[in-house]
């Protein structure tokens, strides 16, 4: 099996599109902790209640919030932590934090990506002279 019973994974852009997909993934494993790191940070936990029931609220904030919740319902723990991946100090904290807790990491998957980028371009696009080899 590839994935550890009470397993430690990290996500970067664990709330977005493609790491919400492998984030639930994992959390339906059961049993295992995501630490999921995204350029934005949620509220303090104990004001997500309050903040998703606001008419005002940033509705990507309330569906960040929404993802995680949802991510424990299947049996996950997880810890939103807001780090940039493409900044080394930021992440080397994380590593630290999750280190402390739980002594390693079990897996990463980086799937954080900036919306709209040509992170993921067709076929057809590559340049001529680079797809001749």
């Amino acid at each position: 099996k590839l994935i550890r019973p009470n397993g430690v994974y990290l996500i970067t852009g664990g709330l977005g599109g493609i790491g919400f997909v492998l984030s639930k993934m994992l959390a339906k494993e059961g049993n295992v902790h995501l630490y999921l790191t995204g350029r934005t940070a949620l509220p303090p936990r104990d004001e997500w209640a309050s903040f998703v029931q606001q008419e005002n609220a940033d509705e990507a904030q309330r569906t960040r919030i929404k993802k995680v919740l949802e991510l424990e319902r299947l049996g996950a723990t997880v810890e939103a932590v807001q780090a940039n991946a493409g900044d080394l100090k930021q992440m080397k904290h994380v590593f630290e934090i999750i280190r402390k807790k739980h002594g390693g990491v079990d897996g990463v998957f980086h799937a954080a990506g900036l919306p709209g980028s040509t992170s993921f371009r067709a076929i057809k696009d590559i340049p001529s002279t680079l797809a001749q080899g």
